[in-house]
Formats: C-alpha cells, structure tokens, sequence
C-alpha cells in the first residue's frame, strides 16, 4: 500500500529523504532542517519513548508548544522520521486558517492516508454554541471513527500529527479530544503542535489539553546563549564577534538564528566597534529575511491594527521604550488600546513585557527597515519631543535626534552638543556624528563655536591632522572671541605631535605674552609646554635650559654622555610624587634618560603605568605614544615579541587616525624595522623601507633619528651601505646640530663602523668603534658600553676581538641586556674557535643559541648554530622554541607558576621538595631570560582549561624567518 501522506510545510531548505528500515539512524543536526532541534533532546526522547510504548499497543497524546521559530513543526518531522525507521505508519496533517471555515477538513486530510477503502468519514453537525449538545447521531460518527482507527493500529502501529492546532475547524477539534480520550488503548500517537497566542476555541481546547499528561506537555523556548553558539558552529559561522552578533540579534530562536545565518554564510565580515558591518547589513535585505519580517508581520496582523501600530512604535524605539504613554502616543492610540495590544504581543512572544521591546532584536532590525523614511523621521522627532520634556536621559534624546531630518528647534542643537560632550571621551565617533546633526540646523554663534571646539576635540581621536586644521581656525580671533588657554595648549601640543614645533612655539609665544605676569599657574604651563617646543630644534649647550633644576642637569648629561649613574638618582628623585604629570613632556624627557643610563626596572615600571593610564584616560596619541616608548625599552632589553607587539599596536593607532607619520609613528616604525632585523625578515623589511624616510626639511624630529638609525642599519643588512651611509649622514649631522655625543641615545659610530667594514674600509672602522667605546666608558651604563665593546670586537680580529668580546659579554652579563649578551657570547665563541680553543668555543656558542631562541632572535640563531657546527659541534635541533630549552620537569614546575600556584602547591602536586621547585624555577628564569614570575603568563597562559592537566607541558612560540 501506498503510504504517501501530506507533511507539514518545510523550511526553504530541503531535507534528506528518511532513511530506509534497518539502516542507520539519520542524524538530525547534521541536515540544515535539524539544525533547529539543537536544544531538543529531551523532547526527541519523550516522543522516541512514545513511539516505542505504541509498537506495544500503548497509545499516548502529547502536545508541542512554543512561540514562532522554536521548531515546533521541525520536532514533528523528526518524529515522523524516527516512526518510519520503526515501522510505524505516519498520518499527518497541517491546519490553515483559510480552511478553517470545512467542518473536518483537518480530519478528512489526516485520514487520507489510510485509503479510502479503509475509513468513511462524514462530518458530524455540531454547533457552534458551547452549551448546545452533539445528537445521538453525531455521537455514532466519531465512534464509527475511532473504532476504525482502533482496528487499523491493530495492523500497524499509527502516528498522528497535526501541525498547527490552533488554525483547526472546531469540529476536528472536538473529534481529537473525542480520540485522545481513547487513545491508551491503541497502537497510535497523536501528537499535535499549537502556537502560543494564537487564539482558538476556548472550551473545545480546555477539553484537549485535558487528556494531556504533565511530563507530554512539551513547551518548547529559545535556546541558551551557549547552545546558540553551538548552532552558530554548526552554520559554519567562525568570526567570534559575529557569532555573538547572531545570538544577541535572534534571541536564541532557533528559526531566526538559522536564517539570518544561512544569509550571512559565505559573505559575513567580523563586525567592528559594537556595529553591524556593511555586509550584515546588506544580509538583511535579503529575500530570505524579508520572508521572515512578513511571517512575523502575518501573525502580527491577525491580532489587528493596534498590535502592528505598536509593533512598529516599539522597533523605532528600539530597546528604549520603557513607557507605555510613549508607545501610546507614538502609534495614536489610547493607553487602554496600547494595553491590550500588549497583551497579544506578549502572548505571542513578540513584546518584552518589562522592556516594552521587542523579544527579539533582529525583528526590530526588520520591522524598521521596512517603515517608510517619512514615518521614522516622525517617530523619532515625537519621540525627542516627549523625553525632552520629561527630562529623560541625554543619550536616549540625543539618539532620536540623530535620525530625524533637520535640527529646527533651538533646544535640540543645545542637547546634541551637551550630548557630544560627555561622548567624546567613551566614543568621539558618536559624538562626531551628534555634532554633525547639531551644525545643520540654525545655531547661534556662540553655540557654533563651541561645537567646533567639540569638534576639535573629537577629531583628536579620529583624524590628527584634520583636528590640527579646525584648531587652527578656533585660535584666530574673531568677531570679539578669543580662544581660552585649554585651548591654545591643546592647538600646539597637537602642532608637536605633527611634527611642527616652529609653528607650536609661535603659538605658545602668543600665548605667554597675552597672559597677565601674575597668573602663575597658567603661565607655569605655558612656559612648561614653551620648554618642550624649543628642546626640539635648539641646541643643548652649555647654556641654562628653560626647564627645572634637576630636569636641566639631567638633560645635560644624558646629552653630554656623562656619569650614567648620576642620571639614575636624578630620575628617581624627579619620578617620585609629586614631580611632573604623567604622559607630560618633562616626564617623557626623564624616563627616557633613566632608559638610556641603564635603569630599565625603573623606566618599564613608569611606562607600564603609564599605557595604562593611557588608556582609561586617553586621548590615543598618547595610548600610541606610551606603546611606542615602551617598545624601544622592551627592544633595549632584548624582548622581541613585546617590542614587536607594542610597536604595531602603536602603528595600527596612529594610521587610524592619520598620523603615523608623525611623532611617535617614526618610534613605532623604527622599532619594528629593527625586530624585522633581528627575525631575519629581509622581505618585510623592504616593504617598510619603501615608504619615504625623513631626509628633508630644516630639523628632525628626536623620533625620526631613530628611524633613520634603524632604516640605515636594514639598508646595510639588504646590502646597500653606499645608500645606508647616506641616510645616517642626516642623523648624524643632526644629532651634532643638538650637541649629543651619548651613544646611548643612537649609537650612530658603531652603525657607521660596520657600514665601512662592509665596504672595507677598516681603519676608519676601527677609528669610529674606538671612539663609541671612548664615549660609552665616560657614560658608564653597562648597556652602551656592552653594545661599543661588542662593536670593537666586530672591527678587530684575532686576540684582540676575543678580548673586546669577552670583555662586553662579562659587561652585560650584569645588565639585563639580554639580546647583546648573546652576541657578545656569538662573537666571543667565534673569536675562540679563530684562536684554536674550540670547547671553550662550543660552549660559548651554545649559550649564545639558548639566548637567542628564547628571545626568538632568527638570525642570530642561524649564525650561531652556522659556527657551532664550524666548530665540531652539533646543535639541538628540537630546540626551536622558547619552551623546548626547558627540562619535562621544568616545563611542568613553569606551568603550574604561570597558572599562579604556588611553591609550596607546586611541590605538592608534583611530589617534591619546595627548595626542589625553586631551583627549577630559577633555571626556567634564566632559559627564558625572564625576570620573575609575573612573565611566565607570555610562554603559560594561567587558564587551566588549556591544558589536560598539571603535568602536560606546553608548547612554546616558535619563531620563524
């Protein structure tokens, strides 16, 4: 026999024809259709254990509840899917509410499937009053029935279905709690399905639920978040902010979830900043979502005009909508109407009723997309209004604002700009765009000049040199306004920033003249920022500098390149509070001094508070300058990754807001030229070269010598001395413009002598290191006179070089320089194996490779390992990462520390001593050339659920060329 029978609509999407009998299981969430029984597992058991209670001759009703898109309709199917694998045979039908009007039409397309000779059915008359009661004939009929269908489930065990109840006639209604009341009996399932809010017979659908037992009572919700990203996976959806986008936007609900990511796959971008992408806005002007937004619009509808009013005043306000006279009086209805209304949506799953928005933000999305512009503009404008007038919260005014058309009131302009204000510190976009919408309206002159000073200030996050352009327009005085202080300093420490410092101290000139002697605290800060202008292309001479005592003399001899340790008590004293403001000039000045006199602990203390005030406090040329800075200590202490790391963050800063061209931009790209060295990245390094270096103009920037350092240094790496001399030739006749002789600060002789070593001019070479260590030993930082010995070493030959070597590598063997000691240790192993000692060689060159793979140092660890097999040894090959240099028990005692363990846990776990776990963690510091155990975090995350357990080590970074 035929058994063909009608299925409830599918979603647009096919699925897999059932299984045949005997084979294997389908699995139902690898199919596009199953994915929306994710979440349904519990269900899918109660109905399997239904259907196996009825293969006994146990017969059951169950019925499957829920709001739109939680997979009502997909449960049946899959319950028709496990009926067929057990034999069971399926009758199903779906309800309309077009066919609501057929007495029996359910029933007459339920029972189509048994065949015409099996069952007769005529639909009995019942009317339609409650009270009214069935004559005896129609009595007999639905006896008739059921007593057929009682003898078919004799034969085969049955499964019935009915999607969508609550669109069925009345009398077949009736008829199925007339056989849900006799189902126990009989080898039949009926399960339905019922949308919630739907309306239906009241007293027919109390008489049907009845029959249904507690625990089949299946009341189907939105998923969780976590089992909303599980579907998300299944999508094929892997950008993490798109995925959460997805979850928030659907609520969970497994229709709208599917959907809206089947229309993103393939085509979706990560979303930025909190904002859809142009993409995913594009996806919801699919024909797939626009399907969506009408099915939710249909049932919307059949509650009435009402329910759609305020469907739509509820999407244009989006999540704001917390009053119910607002909804009223944005859908022209009265309060009581607006209850109600709420009421359906409510019921329906549409309306958060605590909220007054709608349940799910992606039919928000939807419903305000459709509205006509004219009708949004109305929305928000009464919207502003009726908030306005309350006094409610400036964001939530400010955000009706921005969609209307034109600012034609007075008091809008007024709050946009009060609005813009207290944006521009936690988003200068937004308040960009308010500022935007307050200018196109009729404003007053002095409300138009304090917008643009807003402007100015918002720029400063978003476009430099733009922000220095409006600045520039505020400072001229016009029509009897002059700008305030706040604003000159701001104007020139933006015009320093941009690499004008001519142009800063013009402005800043100005700006002392016009102030009154006796305002000594505005005064003190113009002259301060004054100081600071002029240390840029003034010389440091023997004349008083127009700074602080201690700052002078410690500008002088750091520029002198004299007595280093002299510097280090002087930057102590000026660091300690209540000295010079943070991320100021003057403070800038001293760290760096502490920096180059040897005192890194210090300084990285300093800059470390710093990025982090940095970033709460803003605005990002300051992020970018504190990143930067801190890059060239953390390239001065031989700790790659972290240079590189804070380098490039700096740079992606200062490129987004037009400016990494300026300023700290030279630092940033400085420093990543040199890591580019040190990881042997000539390819890279070129693409950086590529871009125009500062060679022109009157005076370089302090930044910019560094980059014509680094630059001149990769040129002769790329072998093009001839070019590389060129360029040092401007950093050095600049540096000798500003009297600073410290090779500390950029170590031009030792670059220059190996530049003329290439060429083969080695006398001059040899003159040029002689004089950097001459300098270096007056300086007296272990630092610099580790990097001018090294230097000599590399010029000389023979036992001299072995001398110079040896000497530089016991000089920063003391320092925490860790980069340098191992090529001191490289160049000392070489020199040894020139003069026949090669153990002492191999030694020394098999420290120099530990040094350089735990710094990740590429290329000198392919040099290394070059001499060490010149040298008869044999280099570890499995040693390629920073975490292989470590013992197993090593590894296991650093992963624990990195977790935050302590000793004393640490020895417990692993069943050894405590003074055990310290002398291993001691060696993991010196493999690792790390200072403690706050840095274990970068090679051990402290998440245990990275690993399997205490004892399974983990991988190290491994670097590659």
């Amino acid at each position: 026999m035929d058994r063909t029978v009608n299925e409830p609509p599918r979603p647009p999407f096919s699925v897999p024809s059932p299984p045949a009998r005997g084979s294997q299981p389908h699995n139902h969430s690898s199919t596009p259709f199953g994915k929306q029984l994710v979440g349904l597992d519990q269900e899918l058991r109660t109905i399997t254990g239904m259907l196996d209670a009825a293969l006994s001759g146990q017969g059951a009703v169950a019925l499957v509840e829920g709001f739109m898109g939680v997979g009502k309709t997909a449960l049946l199917c899959r319950a028709h899917q496990l009926a067929r694998q057990r034999g069971i045979l399926v009758l199903s039908a779906t309800a309309a509410r077009t066919e609501q009007r057929f007495p029996m039409g359910v029933a007459h397309q339920l029972m189509a499937g048994m065949g015409s000779t099996e069952l007769s059915l005529r639909p009995p008359v019942i009317r339609q009053s409650p009270g009214d009661r069935l004559s005896l004939s129609d009595y007999r009929e639905l006896a008739d029935s059921v007593a057929s269908l009682r003898r078919a489930s004799r034969r085969n065990a049955l499964l019935l279905t009915v999607d969508h109840l609550h669109c069925t006639d009345p009398e077949t209604l009736l008829w199925l709690g007339f056989l849900g009341r006799r189902i126990d009996d009989m080898a039949a399932v009926l399960l339905v399905s019922r949308r919630n809010g739907e309306p239906g017979c009241p007293h027919t659908w109390e008489e049907f639920v009845e029959n249904v037992r507690p625990d089949r009572l299946l009341q189907l919700n939105d998923l969780k978040p976590a089992t909303a990203l599980a579907l998300t996976d299944s999508l094929g959806i892997l950008e993490p902010e798109l995925r959460t986008r997805l979850v928030a936007d659907s609520g969970g609900n497994p229709y709208l979830l599917t959907e809206q990511g089947m229309a993103l796959v393939n085509r979706a971008v990560p979303c930025e900043d909190g904002y859809l992408s142009t993409v995913y806005e594009h996806a919801l002007d699919s024909a797939r979502m626009i399907n969506v937004r009408e099915r939710a619009l249909c049932l919307i509808r059949r509650m009435g005009e009402p329910a759609l009013r305020v469907a739509y005043a509820a999407s244009a306000m989006g999540g704001s909508c917390a009053d119910t006279e607002l909804i009223a009086e944005l859908s022209a209805l009265p309060v009581e109407e607006t209850y109600e209304a709420y009421d359906q949506l409510g019921g329906a799953g549409l309306l958060n009723r605590d909220g007054l928005s709608l349940r799910h933000p992606l039919l928000s999305h939807l419903f305000y997309r459709s509205l006509p512009y004219v009708d949004r503009v109305r929305y928000h404008r009464t919207a502003a209004g009726w908030l306005h007038r309350r006094g409610r919260a400036s964001e939530s005014v400010s955000a009706h604002l921005r969609e209307i058309g034109r600012v034609d009131e007075p008091w809008m302009s007024t709050h946009l700009i009060d609005s813009a204000a207290s944006l521009i510190p936690r988003s200068p976009r937004k308040a960009l765009e308010l500022i935007d919408k307050a200018s196109s309206g009729d404003v007053s002159e002095q409300v138009c000049f304090r917008t643009e000073r807003l402007r100015a200030r918002a720029l400063l996050e978003l476009d430099l040199p733009k922000s220095a352009q409006v600045q520039a327009e505020l400072t001229a005085v016009t029509d009897g306004r002059e700008p305030g202080l706040d604003d000159m300093l701001r104007f020139a420490d933006t015009l320093l920033r941009l690499d004008r410092p001519r142009q800063a101290r013009d402005i800043l000139e100005r700006t002392a003249a016009d102030l009154h002697p006796g305002d000594q605290w505005p005064l003190g800060r113009v002259r301060s920022l004054l100081a600071h202008a002029r240390l840029h292309d003034s010389p440091l001479d023997e004349e008083p500098l127009e700074v602080g005592r201690l700052e002078g003399v410690a500008l002088l001899r750091t520029a002198r390149g004299e007595d280093a340790p002299a510097v280090q008590r002087i930057a102590r004293n000026f660091l300690a509070p209540p000295r010079a403001p943070y991320g100021s000039p003057a403070w800038y000045r001293i760290v760096l001094a502490c920096l180059w006199a040897g005192g890194f602990d210090l300084a990285r203390q300093h800059l470390d508070a710093e990025v982090q005030l940095s970033r709460t406090e803003g605005p990002l040329p300051r992020l970018a300058e504190a990143l930067s800075v801190r890059s060239l200590l953390q390239l001065q202490r031989g700790r790659l990754d972290s240079a590189w790391n804070d380098a490039t963050r700096a740079s992606k800063i200062l490129a987004g807001i037009g400016a990494d061209r300026y300023h700290a931009g030279a630092l940033a790209r400085s420093v990543r030229i040199e890591v580019m060295l040190e990881h042997d990245q000539l390819s890279q390094l070129s693409q950086l070269l590529e871009s125009d270096l500062p060679l022109g103009g009157p005076r370089l920037t302090f930044w910019q010598l560094h980059l014509l350092h680094s630059a001149a240094r990769a040129l002769g790496k790329l072998g093009r001395p001839r070019q590389a001399l060129h360029v040092l030739a401007h950093c050095i006749a600049d540096l000798g413009a500003r009297n600073i002789r410290n090779p500390a600060i950029i170590p031009w002789r030792s670059t220059k002598a190996l530049l003329h070593v290439g060429l083969g001019e080695d006398c001059q070479a040899w003159r040029l290191a002689r004089d950097e260590v001459e300098h270096a030993e007056r300086w007296a930082a272990p630092f610099a006179l580790g990097r001018a010995l090294l230097t000599m070493a590399e010029v000389s030959s023979g036992e001299e070089a072995l001398r110079f070597a040896c000497r530089a590598a016991h000089v920063l063997q003391e320092d925490n320089t860790s980069l340098l000691l191992a090529y001191a240790l490289h160049k000392a192993g070489r020199a040894r194996q020139e003069t026949g000692d090669l153990p002492r060689a191999r030694e020394l060159l098999r420290r120099a490779n530990e040094v350089g793979v735990s710094l990740g140092a590429v290329g000198l660890v392919r040099l290394t390992r070059s001499a060490l097999r010149a040298a008869g040894g044999r280099p570890d090959t499995n040693q390629s990462s920073v975490t292989s240099l470590l013992t197993t028990r090593e590894r296991q005692v650093a992963e624990l520390a990195g977790r935050g363990l302590s000793n004393q846990r640490i020895a417990e776990v692993l069943f050894v001593t405590r003074r055990n776990v310290e002398s291993h963690l001691t060696n993991v510091y010196r493999k690792l050339r790390i200072d403690g155990r706050s840095d274990l975090a970068r090679f051990f995350p402290p998440d245990p659920a990275s690993t399997d357990g205490p004892g399974r080590p983990m991988a190290g970074q491994v670097w590659a060329s």
